[in-house]
């Protein structure tokens, strides 16, 4: 998570990260490291799945906390790959739906999941709003 973060919000602190990992990481949310055959002590790429359920109709589905690929190793199917293990994962499951949060601006991703078929389904909006200042008193 912290890369993809860095990677598109570069400059921020991502500590509270460890708490959505630590609110949602179990034996039910499977997680897979993808590393090179001539190295594999070393990962570029990893896939982090859940369930979750569908607002509208109440069913479950598998939602994808994190998928991601290193730079170097991108455009060379491994998104792909690890998108389809996803797939293979919420059919097992018997869910008949697979759902992600995409960064709007991260348009090469957006390009991939569209590729395979993701269509949007829901905008998230978030707005600033000043904080008032505080005088000193309680």
């Amino acid at each position: 998570m912290q890369y993809t973060f860095e990677e598109l919000y570069p400059g921020n602190n991502y500590h509270h990260l460890q708490e959505i990992i630590d609110q949602y990481w179990s034996d039910q949310t499977p997680f897979w490291l993808v590393s090179p055959q001539s190295d594999n002590q070393h990962f570029v790429g990893c896939l982090w799945l859940g369930t979750a359920i569908d607002q509208v109709t109440g069913e479950a589905y598998t939602h994808l906390f994190v998928v991601y690929v290193t730079p170097k190793y991108r455009r060379q199917g491994l998104g792909t790959a690890l998108l389809r293990r996803a797939e293979q994962w919420a059919v097992q499951q018997g869910n008949p739906q697979i759902g992600l949060q995409v960064f709007a601006h991260a348009q090469a991703a957006r390009s991939l999941y569209e590729k395979l078929g993701y269509a949007p389904r829901a905008l998230l909006l978030m707005k600033s709003v000043k904080q008032p200042e505080r005088d000193g008193m309680l």
